[in-house]
């Protein structure tokens, strides 16, 4: 049986800064590796249907950005670039020897800027399967981190 217990964060929407952002930073944001599933929410009519269904779709072959977060500056002109990565055709992504820190997790994607921002903290058990954390933005509502659960 599978739960998905999703972990709603206060996050960014497009172009929309955090006052005083590492405060802000707590425990919700926190992840023990850098690494998941990127996706996005799509809000689609059927056909004989008035009422729009979401459906989630991975960001295919997007450039991921991790910036080092200085301060409360924004989202990510003059930051510190500290690594990139392509997600793959599932949304799939890792960062590897990464410092433990404060970061913006970025992308753009249809001529939009998404970000997101984490503090990096390893954790030594921490959960060795990525597919289990799944990024999410929505162009109607604050992106969202979920973390799946296996119950066997």
């Amino acid at each position: 049986m599978t739960l998905l217990i999703g972990l709603i964060m206060a996050a960014l929407g497009s172009g929309v800064t955090l006052p005083q952002l590492s405060a802000q930073l707590d425990s919700d944001h926190t992840v023990p590796r850098l690494c998941g599933v990127v996706e996005h929410t799509t809000h689609v009519l059927k056909k004989h249907s008035t009422k729009p269904e979401e459906k989630k779709l991975p960001f295919r072959h997007v450039r991921l950005l991790l910036y080092a977060i200085q301060g409360d500056a924004p989202c990510c002109d003059n930051l510190l670039l500290v690594g990139q990565t392509i997600a793959d055709y599932d949304g799939r992504y890792s960062f590897r020897n990464t410092a433990p820190g404060l970061y913006w997790l970025a992308l753009r994607f249809n001529d939009r800027h998404y970000s997101y921002p984490l503090r990096y903290a390893p954790a030594k058990h921490a959960d060795r399967d990525c597919d289990l954390f799944y990024l999410n933005f929505d162009e109607t509502e604050k992106p969202t981190l979920n973390r799946e659960i296996v119950v066997e």
